[in-house]
């Protein structure tokens, strides 16, 4: 009766103390969703450093076409100079409108840039930055 015991235990210690073939479950337990929460760390990073493009080449092109001599198309062009200056970000559409705020002229230019990350497809964002116009 005595060897029963050790039979048992050394059993018991093959069956649930043997590591052999456990790596290939690892690396799908863990080793999957950290890459995921990589790349989603990625986008939302990419997503911010997009809306500092945006918003500087909208406040740019804001500027020169708040200027007394500045012209719509100087002011797409300045956007798109500031935009086209960083690879793999395109400029989709930079609009310039006027209007008033209190009596005040103003120019509008919304600027709106895609990029593409690690293959996810287009991620677009737009910012928009309003100048007061100079007195002509």
């Amino acid at each position: 009766m005595r060897n029963r015991p050790s039979t048992v235990r050394r059993l018991l210690r093959q069956t649930f103390h043997n590591d052999s073939g456990s790596a290939p479950l690892e690396f799908l337990a863990f080793g999957l969703p950290g890459v995921f929460i990589i790349l989603i760390a990625m986008q939302v990073v990419n997503s911010a450093y997009l809306g500092t493009v945006a918003y500087d080449a909208a406040a740019e092109a804001a500027w020169v076409a708040a200027l007394a001599d500045g012209t719509d198309q100087a002011a797409q062009d300045r956007g798109a100079r500031v935009v086209s200056a960083l690879s793999g970000v395109r400029a989709e559409s930079i609009s310039v409108s006027h209007g008033e705020i209190a009596g005040v002229a103003t120019s509008q230019v919304t600027v709106r840039v895609t990029s593409n990350i690690l293959g996810f497809g287009a991620f677009q964002v737009s910012q928009s930055v309003e100048a007061v116009d100079e007195t002509k």
